[in-house]
């Protein structure tokens, strides 16, 4: 990059970052078109994860198919729009457009000076570019589409590098570190409970809207839509949970949510919630009864919840009753832990100001004291927060259980 739009795409990126603006000055206006913002948005969720992910990969290898086809899309478009106006001697802010937020400038600015620096070793490269858009790379011959996701993947490296040496690295390690935090959170909460509850019925819920056709629960018009969508779910998620503190009031042992967005069920809360096994036994009908409830509450005809302990087989569910000296118990509260509190970029990007994607219960000094009733006969599970820490389909694996993720 030229040493100019590296400074003015730092400086662009540092402002979005540090919130370094006055109210007024919290968007450039005249920039590109809504589809190009809305492009640049998507990839940066994409672009700045650890590990990087190439938009062209083996799609086998990739649980999230679906977005990984939005990521395609969205630099291709990048790329496309950007160029076709390079190609007309206009630079982006010269085009129709709409408000957007410093980083989609950003993005664009880099898109630029790369398309200028291809053109350099390619004198073909912009009639290529003219038909990078993801429409022509459908009817592509098999020598095309591999040129152009060799430069696409190309493209991504260096979107993330710039950006990454913009201040990203930071943002992006301090997720992971928040992540980090909120697992701790947890087991410790669980840790406790289980010091005091003898057994406890470990309950995986998830609440999110009805699959519709066509299915438009991934899909945000702008920016704006996301944030009152994102608030409409945080007030349904409020009032589930009030709920269930007077459902089962000192006997919730614990609890914990999580707002994610994907890209095929949009906005969703998934719930890990433990009730004190000594009163409550039913691993499907107790669940059940708490999704009645909250169903009960009409929040939206299409917004409701799913019993994921019901989707378990009797034989081999681990969503149960588990005892303090069960030699499992970490293991699967440290795989339900690490799934709740994986970095789910979109959100992480997204979420409006004051506003939370996690929460869960906090340790209770009140509750720190000697476990109530006879002395305990067996020693409770050792527990290494850290050694059980690994991913849910691991578990799954190791118990040959399915339907929890």
């Amino acid at each position: 990059m030229t040493d100019i739009h590296q400074t003015s795409s730092n400086h662009l990126v540092h402002k979005y970052i540090n919130d370094d603006y006055d109210e007024d000055d919290n968007c450039i206006p005249n920039v590109c078109s809504q589809e190009l913002s809305q492009a640049c948005n998507t990839g940066l969720e994409w672009v700045v994860r650890i590990p990087h992910v190439f938009p062209f990969t083996d799609l086998q290898e990739t649980k999230d198919k679906f977005g990984l086809l939005k990521y395609q899309e969205a630099l291709m478009l990048c790329v496309s729009e950007v160029g076709l106006n390079l190609l007309q001697d206009r630079r982006v802010e010269d085009s129709t457009c709409v408000e957007v937020s410093f980083v989609v400038r950003a993005i664009c600015d880099i898109t630029e000076t790369w398309l200028l620096a291809k053109e350099l070793e390619d004198q073909d490269f912009f009639d290529f570019v003219h038909r990078s858009h993801h429409h022509f790379y459908k009817v592509m011959t098999f020598n095309e589409r591999k040129k152009l996701e060799r430069y696409m993947n190309e493209f991504s490296l260096i979107l993330r590098k710039e950006l990454m040496n913009s201040g990203f690295r930071d943002k992006v390690h301090s997720f992971k570190k928040n992540a980090k935090k909120r697992y701790k959170q947890i087991m410790d909460v669980a840790a406790q409970a289980w010091s005091i509850y003898s057994s406890i019925l470990v309950i995986r819920l998830d609440s999110g809207y009805k699959r519709s056709i066509p299915d438009l629960r991934g899909y945000f018009a702008t920016n704006d839509d996301y944030v009152e969508r994102f608030k409409k779910v945080s007030e349904y998620r409020l009032k589930m949970l009030n709920v269930l503190r007077k459902m089962y009031g000192q006997d919730l042992c614990f609890f914990a949510w999580k707002i994610e967005c994907t890209s095929v069920k949009g906005l969703h809360i998934h719930w890990f919630i433990g009730l004190n096994g000594a009163k409550y036994q039913d691993r499907i009908n107790v669940p059940k009864a708490i999704v009645q409830k909250w169903d009960a509450l009409k929040l939206n005809e299409d917004f409701y919840t799913w019993n994921l302990n019901a989707m378990q087989r009797h034989d081999d569910a681990i969503l149960r009753v588990i005892d303090y000296s069960d030699p499992m118990l970490w293991r699967i509260v440290g795989g339900y832990a690490d799934y709740l509190t994986k970095v789910d970029y979109l959100v992480r990007h997204r979420t409006p100001k004051g506003m939370h994607s996690f929460g869960a219960t906090n340790l209770s000094t009140s509750k720190a004291k000697t476990k109530r009733g006879p002395k305990r006969r067996k020693a409770m599970a050792k527990l290494d927060i850290w050694a059980v820490r690994r991913p849910l389909s691991e578990l799954n694996a190791q118990t040959n259980t399915k339907g929890n993720e």
